[in-house]
């Protein structure tokens, strides 16, 4: 196996690639084409940037084979032929190689805990194979190994009856089927029927799962997962599974096993033992397989929200919000619904017609209403931008565009009623990027239009993302010293 780290959105030449694999030119190109083709990796300028960062757009020149570039659109975990390929997130500029191993378990026990919250795990009981071709293999494997290390193996139980066994015995068929003898005037049975449960470790589909566990072992060593499945050792079964017939077969066995089967724990293996066949059968079609997210955005999002308590979807009531309780809530006009639900939405109105139609509004990423360490009633408005923004005397690079600035000002004009009504005079609009070391301050942005409105600027502030994160997978909220401060400074708001 040839394995190699590279990072997300920093441009490497074909060259550097196939060298890091240890591959010929030929084998190289192909892995990058296939990989191009599963939308994984793009081809870029050459990049100028201090950091290696690029700017994802369409080449639209001619480049000769000297000026082949490449950059890396995922997180995770890529398993093609012989090649193993991990890629670690941007923002991950100076990790060392000591570090990096730590770094990335964190981050896809991250996104596995994304994908479970937001509904995007294994879709059980799917039977389209169009529907397959965007799961991932790696996740179907892990969520088997994962089942089996609570339930174990699938197993039914059976009812053996015998003569004078061990088990408990079958009165009813003893005294109708067997002889009865007097003694003493009480009925006495030489021989009684008996009955007890036993494990059938012949059972069809016992065999199966211990087919499919097994290859599920081998596929996460040479995934090298074992550390972050937690896995010491390994199951392997001298059963294979093309002796049990084929997988068009085992697919209707499981189909009518499930017609009988009722027992959760049991559907479940059964579901995912279908799902991890239809997605070999996709498998074989594109010979990829890969654990990770091409949307490392929306999990920097996420994580944010979680540790910094969003209460954008609570409804406005005096239990979820406590610091407003004695602001008269009660008699609040928007009294009920959520804190999205106050935003205006737009509204398309036909001539001649006195109503409209509403449409989709602005959704900001997090809201939270809170007191500060001054005890001073604050309203937090984050946005987390999965940026590498870098500040110096003379220029900005990576930073948000117009379009994320002007939101950040219209989410605080969004909520000027409900800002009166309560008092809240002490308004925090901030964007949070990721960093791979302590909290801190960048700078912010101003918008002069806008600010004449709101009175304020968009803070912009790095977020120590391994501690987002960690927190994130603890499932609880991040200090209030690491983001919260009720005056602007420059200084680190960890020190």
């Amino acid at each position: 196996m040839h394995t190699a780290w590279f990072r997300e959105l920093c441009s490497y030449s074909e060259s550097y690639i196939c060298n890091q694999l240890k591959l010929t030119s030929e084998e190289g190109r192909s892995i990058i084409t296939r990989l191009q083709n599963s939308n994984i990796l793009r081809r870029v300028k050459k990049s100028n940037s201090l950091d290696g960062d690029v700017t994802l757009e369409d080449i639209n020149e001619i480049l000769t084979d000297d000026n082949r570039y490449f950059t890396f659109t995922f997180v995770g975990i890529l398993m093609l032929n012989d090649v193993v390929i991990r890629c670690y997130p941007k923002y991950l500029k100076n990790v060392t190689s000591s570090s990096l191993p730590t770094q990335f378990n964190i981050i896809l026990s991250v996104i596995r805990k994304y994908e479970k919250n937001k509904e995007q795990k294994i879709y059980l009981g799917a039977s389209s194979r169009n529907s397959l071709k965007s799961l991932s293999l790696l996740s179907i494997v892990l969520e088997i190994i994962e089942q089996y290390r609570k339930t174990g193996f699938y197993q039914v139980q059976e009812t053996v009856e015998e003569i004078n066994g061990m088990g408990d015995i079958n009165w009813e068929r003893t005294v109708h089927e067997t002889q009865t003898l007097i003694s003493h005037g009480r009925p006495f049975y030489p021989n009684m029927y008996t009955k007890q449960n036993v494990w059938d470790d012949l059972n069809f589909f016992y065999c199966l799962h211990k087919c499919i566990i097994s290859e599920c072992f081998d596929l996460i060593e040479k995934a090298d997962l074992a550390t972050f499945v937690g896995i010491q050792g390994r199951y392997s079964s001298d059963i294979r599974r093309n002796s049990l017939g084929s997988d068009e077969f085992l697919l209707r066995r499981i189909e009518q096993e499930l017609t009988r089967q009722f027992i959760t724990s049991k559907r479940h293996i059964l579901q995912l033992m279908q799902l991890y066949l239809l997605r070999q059968g996709v498998r074989r079609q594109s010979k990829l397989y890969f654990y990770g997210t091409t949307t490392m955005n929306l999990i920097w999002e996420a994580a944010c929200g979680e540790v910094l308590g969003n209460q954008l979807q609570l409804k406005f009531t005096e239990k979820n919000f406590p610091e407003l309780a004695s602001k008269k809530i009660n008699s609040f006009s928007a009294k009920g619904k959520t804190l999205l639900q106050m935003i205006d939405r737009p509204e398309w109105v036909s001539n001649g017609f006195l109503h409209g139609i509403k449409k989709d509004t602005l959704i900001p990423d997090c809201i939270r209403i809170r007191n500060d360490q001054n005890d001073q009633l604050t309203f937090c408005i984050y946005d987390a931008k999965y940026y590498n923004v870098v500040f110096n005397s003379n220029a900005v690079s990576g930073q948000p565009g117009i379009e994320s600035v002007t939101k950040q000002y219209l989410y605080h004009m969004a909520y000027y009623k409900l800002l009166e009504y309560f008092e809240i005079n002490n308004v925090q609009n901030i964007f949070l990027f990721p960093s791979e070391s302590a909290s801190r301050w960048l700078g912010h942005v101003t918008l002069p239009l806008l600010k004449n409105v709101t009175g304020t600027d968009i803070l912009a502030l790095a977020l120590d993302a391994t501690k987002v994160f960690q927190y994130y997978l603890d499932d609880k909220e991040l200090p209030i010293k690491e983001v919260f401060y009720n005056r602007y400074t420059y200084e680190s708001p960890a020190s």
